[in-house]
């Protein structure tokens, strides 16, 4: 114990002392959380391209198209792969250990909830390519409605993501933001469920179109859960 001690007094007085240590590792802690922040928001920014690419081939679908929606489907795919390396790398970072702000713990949280978003445009691209539908025109409206609040969800999450390294009440605010959207998906999913209800179609189109609206609204969903988790890490930390 005392061996220990006595190196821990010769490693201070190489850094200069007291306060010198202290000054270095609180070097170390802002060079660490910038790396972090810095994955964290190449990440966020990964999983919004996924799901503006599923908004187009979604725009795609209902004006009719039929013959790109595979090769669309695949580019989400690859665009969700790219999401799933940086998760990876950004994880690995985490679990080297040092000084975060954040619990470690809840930072993964966080990515790994991000990426389900991602995960679930891949499986709405999916549903949509899986074999042509006949569907009415104002159903099709409103998967692009839902699409295009998803898109929107994600960017506002995004937005908070990127707005931690910058000013934590405005992430905050941004994040708050997220529930509206989440709520205007609810309704038009709601209306979209109606529609399918009412539809004279086999069931195999019922279960194919109802799994593309759940999936759709599954992503608003997610992004609101999401935002959350990140209002609780910043009510840790600010408190």
């Amino acid at each position: 114990m005392a061996e220990r001690s006595s190196r821990w007094r010769r490693i201070r007085q190489a850094l200069g002392g007291e306060s010198q240590l202290g000054s270095a590792i609180a070097h170390l802690s802002r060079e660490r959380e910038t790396q972090v922040l810095q994955q964290l928001d190449e990440f966020s920014k990964q999983v919004v391209v996924v799901v503006e690419n599923l908004h187009e081939m979604v725009r795609r679908f209902a004006a009719g198209a039929t013959t790109e929606l595979h090769a669309a489907a695949m580019e989400i795919d690859r665009l969700e792969s790219k999401a799933d390396v940086l998760k990876a790398e950004m994880l690995d970072r985490l679990s080297m250990g040092g000084l975060f702000f954040m619990a470690t713990a809840d930072v993964s949280r966080l990515v790994t909830s991000m990426d389900k978003i991602a995960n679930l445009a891949v499986g709405a691209a999916d549903r949509i390519a899986m074999r042509p539908l006949d569907l009415p025109q104002p159903f099709k409206d409103n998967i692009v409605r839902l699409a295009r609040i998803d898109t929107q969800a994600t960017a506002r999450l995004c937005d908070a993501v990127l707005a931690l390294s910058r000013d934590l009440r405005d992430a905050f605010a941004l994040s708050k933001q997220v529930a509206k959207l989440e709520s205007e998906a609810d309704a038009v999913f709601k209306e979209s469920y109606l529609m399918l209800l009412d539809m004279d179609i086999d069931y195999k189109t019922f279960l194919q179109a109802n799994a593309i609206i759940d999936r759709l609204e599954s992503i608003a969903d997610t992004c609101h859960q999401n935002a959350e988790l990140l209002r609780h890490l910043i009510l840790e930390y600010i408190g």
